[in-house]
């Protein structure tokens, strides 16, 4: 859980991996950056601040959303 601006990760593993796959795949002009800018604006990485009021709220919405998508 980052506690400042300088502990968000600009690149992950996940986007790194995704954005090899999607090259891959024929996508052009992206890279890990902007794929965990992506992955950021769409949940699927939580960036906010510890403390911040966001941050207990998109994982609220994450955990519903694991719930109501899971497989069984």
């Amino acid at each position: 859980m980052p506690r400042s601006y300088a502990e968000i990760p600009a690149v992950t593993p996940e986007s790194k991996a995704l954005a090899r796959e999607l090259k891959r795949r024929g996508f052009r002009f992206l890279g890990p950056t902007t794929v965990c800018a992506l992955m950021q604006a769409c949940g699927l990485i939580n960036a906010h601040l510890a403390g911040c009021h966001a941050r207990t709220r998109v994982e609220t919405a994450r955990e519903a959303a694991r719930e109501q998508f899971s497989p069984n």
